[in-house]
């Protein structure tokens, strides 16, 4: 393996850790506060329950699809060293990968039916 192959390997790894910080940490703090700087409770609810819809859609699609940074933020999430070049990913318990989506997802259309019953 050449120098250049591995300067763009350990760059790639480091976009994909860059990538899965960000799903771990930045996306679910731009759900929860992004709305709130939309100005009105009913407003923010409803642009939070949005945004819960996408993440958990977000997650359960890179799970499906095996993207490398879904695997490396919950290899965080697992207390677990990040490792782009070796997926396991039946390393990630199903409950974890399908049931935490579902439940912020339903969570996220249960706020937007409220805000369209005017509940």
């Amino acid at each position: 393996m050449g120098k250049a192959t591995t300067n763009q390997t350990n760059r790639r790894s480091l976009v994909i850790k860059l990538l899965a910080y960000a799903h771990r940490y930045l996306f679910p703090n731009l759900v929860i506060f992004l709305p709130i700087l939309s100005g009105s409770k009913e407003t923010a609810l409803f642009y939070m329950g949005i945004g819960l819809v996408l993440l958990a859609l977000y997650n359960l699609i890179g799970y499906t699809l095996r993207w490398k940074h879904i695997f490396c933020s919950y290899q965080n999430a697992y207390h677990q060293k990040m490792t782009p070049e070796h997926t396991n990913w039946n390393f990630i318990k199903k409950s974890d990968a399908y049931g935490i989506p579902l439940f912020f997802g339903g969570l996220g259309l249960i706020i937007i039916i409220r805000h369209f019953l005017n509940l």
